[in-house]
């Protein structure tokens, strides 16, 4: 077994796994998920700096964690850190501190790393789950608290990659003054996300139209969704026009949904409509018409890279061939 702990701008997790040799690679199963929300996001200053209070909050997180792992007989623990590490202005002192309390060695992913894992964990998901099919070309995004990771992919490589520093928790922090948006507060947030869209670089010509989201919000979202409107529940897949029907509805019934947020999931009520505006944004911007959101991701995919001696590499072949 090993152990993934995954330092996130919301969240800090240990998933522990079960890893199986197979005949293309390695078949990874979920044994244990321990979750702390932490909003590291909310302890960045003006000035881009993670504060002392944020950085003891991670320490004590990380200590929490490192003693649930030695209780447990793992091969291996690996412990990385994406956004909310790597867009500080004092990474190296948070870093320092980190794993001086925690005794942990943490890798800080580069966006690139970061998008490259992200596709490595979409591709494993469709191999044992979907069999390839529908699923050679399209684009992916991981919404995290803190940055977006974007790919379009084709014959199941990536052809392009890039990482955003937009997330649904700093988009919550930035736009948001009480726990739901307002109306006037969506339309910032699409304007903001919208500009960092065109800036980017990166073709907004259709292929598939298929858009595959990974992360906690975007899972979350499609239980909103589905308890919104029943007739999707169930599928893998959904038509991007509930996005904007899902929209409408929060609009119209906002007391409703934030009742099914606290049932769904109480710990995104403040982030889960800032993600879900920022997901749409996507769809938008690069015409999607259908969405798949995926149970698979940076970690599956970090764990796979770390198994098969993978870096971040525009190749998922070893995965599915």
């Amino acid at each position: 077994m090993y152990g993934i702990i995954d330092i996130g701008s919301n969240t800090i997790r240990l998933v522990i796994y079960d890893v199986e040799k197979a005949e293309h690679g390695y078949e990874i199963s979920r044994i244990m998920n321990k979750k702390y929300t932490a909003s590291l996001a909310g302890y960045i200053t003006k000035k881009g700096k993670m504060s002392s209070a944020g950085i003891q909050c991670a320490s004590d997180i990380l200590c929490a964690l490192q003693a649930i792992t030695e209780s447990i007989r793992l091969e291996k623990v690996y412990v990385f850190a994406t956004a909310s590490f790597r867009n500080v202005t004092n990474t190296d002192e948070v870093l320092r501190r980190t794993e001086a309390a925690s005794g942990f060695k943490i890798q800080i992913l580069s966006g690139e790393e970061e998008a490259a894992c992200g596709f490595y964990g979409l591709m494993s998901e469709v191999r044992h789950a979907h069999k390839g099919r529908e699923i050679s070309s399209g684009m992916q995004i991981d919404l995290g608290g803190g940055s977006t990771e974007i790919v379009r992919f084709q014959d199941h490589r990536i052809l392009k990659s890039l990482s955003l520093p937009i997330g649904s928790l700093n988009l919550y922090e930035r736009f948001v003054d009480g726990i739901l948006p307002t109306a006037s507060e969506i339309k910032q947030i699409r304007k903001y996300v919208t500009k960092q869209l065109n800036e980017s670089g990166i073709s907004s010509k259709s292929d598939s139209g298929l858009l595959c989201c990974e992360g906690g919000t975007a899972r979350a979202l499609k239980k909103l969704i589905d308890a919104a409107f029943p007739e999707n529940a169930g599928h893998t897949f959904y038509n991007t026009q509930y996005l904007n029907e899902w929209e409408k509805y929060y609009l119209q019934n906002p007391e409703k949904c934030q009742r099914d947020i606290l049932k769904i999931n109480p710990e995104r009520v403040h982030t889960i409509i800032p993600g879900a505006v920022a997901i749409q944004c996507v769809s938008d911007h690069f015409n999607r018409s259908r969405i798949m959101t995926v149970r698979s991701g940076v970690r599956e995919g970090y764990l796979l890279s770390q198994l098969c001696g993978l870096q971040a590499d525009p190749s998922a072949a070893d995965f599915i061939n």
